[in-house]
């Protein structure tokens, strides 16, 4: 996707723009040739608003560029919520080393010449207007060229470290029980209440998960799943505005597509089959399939969190 530098550039430009827009502070960030990694810190809005608005105004210019049909990001986002202290600098020195131990650059000097990650701007001081690389150099040193000579370390100690140990180690996931012991590339994440992995200690795996219990609601049985999608439906219409004949006419269009998929979403998160949400809603699985490889926008996604916030839902990552 990302097949020119003009592509590239426009990615860039647009996440630059969002996380003004939503307060998000980039700490890395590298683009390859068919996907990116990101390290974020939230601000003031959800970071689906954020990912929203970086993914859709780029697939549209994509689209519109390369005469491209179709989804240009096939999957939803993969996000993992990191412990910032210790760990934020192994999620740094994964994403700056992808290039090389992908082979698109020949050594860790050359890698400071590749123009599409923050790596470069660590090494050489070239800034963007919305990155500033003491994010990373400050962990190192106040003086640049110790801070400098103490990463570029920092990355050859990565590079003699299989790349699944550095990324897996203290990688837990939460689920509805705690957490699994299971590192995330050998669980379903689907089975879990939590979208993704946690990577930091022990402790702080634990504390996110002690946040997420009570709050996330989990359907037990068939009396009290009812009762759920009842109350989903029943928020869901007096936010949107429309009737709950109109939700199962069949219309594809405006508030009834819209909220269609905001309660699929929250219905798939508490744990209900596909073929369970279609019912619900009087569609066939496969259209709730199609309903939820789309994305709400910005206002859909303020009224999907306030649903979660009235019913006791850990929003999505």
């Amino acid at each position: 996707m990302f097949k020119s530098p003009e592509a590239c550039r426009d990615f860039l430009d647009r996440l630059g723009r969002s996380a003004s827009q939503t307060g998000l502070s980039v700490h890395a960030w590298t683009i390859m040739p068919n996907h990116f990694h990101l390290l974020v810190e939230v601000g003031e809005q959800p970071l689906q608003i954020a990912m929203h608005r970086l993914l859709t105004g780029f697939s549209n210019y994509y689209n519109r560029r390369f005469e491209h049909r179709g989804h240009v990001f096939m999957t939803r986002y993969k996000s993992i919520l990191v412990q910032k202290d210790g760990y934020r600098l192994e999620l740094i020195r994964y994403i700056h080393l992808n290039p090389l131990r992908a082979g698109l650059v020949g050594s860790l000097a050359e890698l400071q010449n590749y123009p599409w990650s923050s790596h470069t701007e660590v090494m050489t001081g070239i800034r963007t207007d919305w990155y500033d690389p003491r994010r990373v150099l400050d962990a190192f040193s106040r003086s640049t060229g110790k801070a400098r000579d103490a990463y570029r370390r920092f990355l050859e100690e990565g590079l003699d470290q299989a790349e699944s140990e550095e990324y897996e180690n203290g990688c837990f996931l939460i689920g509805r029980r705690g957490i699994v012991e299971e590192t995330g590339a050998r669980v379903d994440q689907r089975r879990y209440d939590f979208p993704g992995p946690v990577l930091g200690s022990r402790d702080f795996a634990r504390s996110i998960a002690s946040q997420i219990e009570g709050r996330h609601r989990t359907v037990r049985n068939r009396r009290e799943m009812h009762e759920f999608v009842e109350l989903v439906i029943e928020i869901s219409v007096g936010l949107f505005g429309v009737n709950r004949a109109a939700l199962h006419g069949g219309g594809r269009k405006g508030r009834i597509s819209r909220a269609r998929l905001v309660i699929s979403r929250i219905l798939e998160d508490a744990g209900l089959p596909r073929m369970d949400i279609a019912r619900a809603l009087h569609v066939t699985p496969s259209a709730v399939c199609l309903v939820l490889r789309r994305q709400p926008g910005d206002e859909d996604a303020a009224i999907e969190a306030t649903i979660r916030d009235r019913i006791g839902m850990q929003s999505r990552a």
